[in-house]
């Protein structure tokens, strides 16, 4: 059996790789609206209700605050090159790790885009959980990962999407993947659009009918308010003579009234004259008869008695006579 030989640069008889490993910034925290902790625990204490454990989250932040610092500045003194291991997460969430390995120069790794079983995902979600990644630290760093560190397990699929991916027939894959998506959503929209103007188009009909049935109105509104203020001007011109008929009649009238009261006053002083000389010439006349009565009523007065006495002097005896006489 032939034993391979490996030689490295300079004689040297060993390779130390060195790898810094970053994932603070990426674990589950309730601070950042996960349903609960981190179950990965320095103290060994894992909380299950949905609670911040500010243990837990001090131990994390202590990576990143003090540990980062230590390391870039021993790599920089000892001029070491490293490898770092960095979930996505981590660098967006602390960007200052992202400059000082792109300030040294050495070359990122994926360890996923978040700390979490990357082993539990279908292909779907795994290709768009590497895809996630690897976008997002050639974002932050400036360059894609040169490689991929899953945690825990992998998948039956993950090297064959690592490679799609670092081939580029991912990025392919997304994109047509997309373009379909944006394919059925145009064509959707497309029959949106359509509808929206099968429906416009059956309004523009309808709004053209009306718009001419009220050019239409408008013409015969026009012309109705023409005539109506032709009759108006018309029977404004009748009712003004008509009116200035009749103050001139209700001028002569009042003339004529005037006229007939003054004639009336005269006829009314005449009547009044004739009655008082008729009242007096009444008067005198009633006078006069009732003189020539007065003497008639005495002269018929007169004839009776004497003829009473006659009378009474045929028929009665003396004595009577002379009874009466006395009487």
């Amino acid at each position: 059996m032939h034993e391979e030989s490996i030689r490295w640069p300079d004689g040297n008889i060993m390779a130390l790789s060195v790898v810094v490993n970053v994932e603070e910034g990426s674990e589950m925290t309730v601070a950042r609206g996960d349903r609960g902790m981190e179950p990965v625990d320095e103290l060994g204490i894992h909380i299950r209700s949905p609670i911040r454990n500010y243990g837990n989250e001090s131990n994390y932040l202590y990576g990143i605050k003090a540990g980062a610092p230590r390391i870039v500045r021993l790599l920089k003194a000892y001029d070491i090159m490293a490898s770092w291991t960095v979930a996505a997460l981590s660098l967006e969430n602390y960007p200052e790790i992202a400059a000082a390995i792109a300030e040294l120069g050495h070359e990122p790794v994926s360890h996923g885009w978040r700390w979490v079983h990357q082993f539990k995902m279908n292909e779907e979600q795994e290709r768009e959980f590497i895809r996630k990644a690897v976008e997002s630290i050639e974002r932050t760093v400036g360059v894609r990962p040169y490689g991929w560190l899953s945690r825990y397990f992998h998948t039956d699929a993950t090297r064959r999407l690592l490679i799609e991916e670092a081939a580029g027939i991912a990025k392919y894959k997304a994109r047509k993947k997309e373009s379909l998506r944006k394919m059925e959503a145009a064509q959707a929209n497309l029959s949106r659009l359509t509808d929206i103007i099968q429906e416009i188009e059956r309004s523009l009909s309808s709004l053209e009918r009306q718009a001419q049935k009220a050019q239409q109105a408008k013409r015969i509104k026009g012309e109705l308010l023409e005539k109506e203020m032709t009759w108006g001007r018309r029977k404004m011109r009748v009712l003004t003579q008509k009116l200035e008929t009749l103050r001139a009649q209700k001028e002569s009238l009042e003339h004529e009234l005037i006229s007939l009261r003054a004639e009336l006053s005269t006829i009314e002083a005449a009547v009044e004259a004739e009655l008082v000389e008729v009242v007096e010439e009444d008067a005198a006349d009633t006078a006069r008869l009732v003189a020539v009565l007065e003497e008639d009523d005495l002269k018929l007065v007169r004839c009776l008695r004497i003829r009473v006495v006659h009378i009474v002097r045929i028929q009665a005896p003396r004595d009577v006579g002379v009874g009466l006489h006395r009487a």
